[in-house]
């Protein structure tokens, strides 16, 4: 048991140096082959954070543990929403930009409500999850397209000059460093999910319940550093825009090409409409709250963080078959 449980955390810690190796060195390699800041921080910044939920769900989706597979993607997202804005709101009020209310908030919004749609026969087949794919290409190219100007340059100018400082570079060394990120990512998510499954079945809780609470709240580790660091140095777009793209990437992205590896069975359909539905009105309940006066201000922040906090307590609950 003490055995397993280092393993465990060793896995959490490969996920969590092997996503920060990956984008350094990936954001590194893309500087130095002269590719715009605004391109590296909506790509490999952006998604780079959501690497350990990918690697996760992958894993899951090869060994056929599809409770652990779709149950991590729903509560990062959940965590996203509820812990992670919730703190870097309470840190320093968030200002919104209507043009993400208008634009990439709703194409969260209709990622879940999708996901939602999809998972109701408690299958995401092959074909769900090619048109996922293809909807996240499409959402990346618009996204892209759209951000191209001065404002989004410089502000990914800023970031990336405090990930990746522009230094004189050693190639051969830069791609040896992504390899190894991704070699600790493959290791790391392979043991989180192996004795996650383990202290499941020891504990007698479900595996969708793992996925959600202990796995969830692992793999979305980047995500919070990432945000809160943001909002320490006041940039708000950053903290607000690595959510929302993480939860896209997350649905469409992690969980489409999942099902592209095995379709997504689930035996925990009670759990999946359950949680599904909170997702969506986590989602949708943002809303109102990035829409009045454009700003997520602390008490915006602390009612999230108090949302999420009733419904963890709710899945612990339901987990030992409490409620």
């Amino acid at each position: 048991m003490v055995l397993s449980a280092v393993v465990w955390l060793a896995g959490l810690i490969l996920l969590y140096y092997g996503a920060k190796c990956t984008v350094v060195w990936s954001s590194k390699l893309a500087r130095n082959r002269g590719i715009r800041p605004v391109i590296i921080g909506l790509t490999i910044v952006a998604y780079g954070t959501s690497l350990p939920e990918g690697f996760v769900s992958f894993f899951s989706a090869v060994t056929k543990n599809f409770n652990i597979c779709i149950a991590n993607v729903l509560g990062s997202n959940l965590i996203n929403i509820g812990l992670v804005l919730g703190c870097a709101a309470l840190i320093s009020p968030l200002a919104v930009e209507k043009q993400i209310v208008r634009g990439e908030f709703m194409m969260m919004a209709g990622s879940t409500l999708l996901l939602w749609l999809f998972g109701i026969d408690n299958v995401i087949s092959r074909f769900e999850g090619t048109l996922m794919v293809a909807l996240f290409i499409w959402i990346n190219y618009r996204i892209i397209k759209t951000a191209d100007n001065l404002e989004h340059q410089q502000q990914f100018d800023e970031v990336l000059e405090i990930i990746s400082p522009k230094r004189p570079l050693n190639t051969a060394l830069s791609v040896m460093l992504v390899f190894a990120g991704l070699v600790m990512l493959a290791a790391g998510s392979s043991f989180l999910v192996d004795r996650s499954v383990f202290f499941a079945r020891i504990l007698n809780i479900p595996d969708w319940v793992i996925g959600m609470t202990i796995v969830a709240l692992g793999t979305s580790l980047p995500e919070l550093a990432t945000s809160v660091f943001a909002a320490v140095r006041k940039e708000h777009d950053i903290s607000i825009g690595n959510v929302i793209g993480s939860n896209i990437f997350n649905i469409l992205l992690v969980l489409g090409l999942s099902a592209l590896i095995n379709p997504l069975k689930t035996d925990a359909g009670s759990y999946f409409k359950i949680d599904s539905v909170v997702l969506v009105l986590f989602t949708l309940g943002l809303y109102p709250l990035m829409r009045q006066g454009y700003i997520l201000s602390r008490a915006k922040g602390f009612l999230l963080l108090m949302c999420y906090a009733v419904y963890t307590v709710f899945l612990v609950l339901r987990g030992c078959q409490i409620l």
